[in-house]
């Protein structure tokens, strides 16, 4: 049975997003942005067994907009990396949402952070 990674520590991976660089469209109403996503590699499985850096194959990360149709979906394979920057993203009602899978393929549940 795959155990599901520990969603308090999937949850410190969105914790620190920051925006810059935000302009409007010329019709003002969709807010375009640069994203530097932050994170810690998480340690422990839901069930609290240890998580070791070697057995984490890396992150999913997906920002939908449902509004504008934006939908990009970003695959890291290095578990190593702690931080991501992505341009130009629609900021205004903007979904994001981080998931860690492992070397076997098991993943977590995606945590979903809403962009400002």
């Amino acid at each position: 049975m795959p155990y599901p990674f520990n969603r308090s520590i999937i949850a410190t991976l969105a914790a620190v997003l920051l925006v810059s660089s935000c302009e409007l469209t010329p019709f003002e109403t969709l807010r375009k942005g640069n994203i530097a996503l932050y994170w810690t590699v998480p340690s422990s499985r839901l069930n609290g067994d240890t998580l070791a850096m070697d057995d984490i194959g890396g992150y999913i990360i997906r920002i939908s907009n449902r509004r504008y149709a934006f939908f990009e979906t970003y695959r890291i394979s290095d578990p190593r990396l702690e931080q991501l920057q992505i341009n130009d993203v629609p900021i205004n009602g903007s979904e994001l949402e981080i998931a860690t899978y492992d070397t076997s393929g098991r993943q977590s549940p995606f945590i979903r952070v809403d962009l400002p």
